[in-house]
């Protein structure tokens, strides 16, 4: 998929979603870290609405990162990948929470 294709997802993404968006990049596809209070309707309207149409997960994992700033503060994260069969491309989600706080919404 071209990466303009990419570039006005997300922009339209931006937009609706401001308030709950952390961070949006490119790697080897468009990936958006969003607040973790905000996943479960994020993933929601990503799947339901029909301008987005990612309805199928076709990957969920658990992350811990270690610290690497000396101060001992670890943390953990959930990545999801999402496909729109339709268009035929996947974005990836992320959040990122305390590793004190291990609690998500299921989605």
């Amino acid at each position: 998929m071209e990466i303009s294709v990419y570039e006005d997802l997300a922009k339209n993404i931006k937009s609706r979603f401001s308030d709950e968006i952390l961070n949006v990049e490119y790697l080897d596809m468009l990936t958006i870290t969003v607040k973790r209070e905000s996943i479960f309707n994020f993933i929601k309207t990503l799947k339901e609405d029909k301008d987005y149409g990612f309805s199928f997960l076709t990957t969920l994992c658990g992350m811990q990162y270690p610290s690497t700033d000396g101060s001992g503060k670890e943390f953990l994260g959930m990545v999801y990948m999402l496909h729109n069969m339709q268009k035929n491309f996947r974005i990836r989600i992320k959040i990122t929470f305390p590793i004190t706080e291990p609690k998500v919404d299921s989605i």
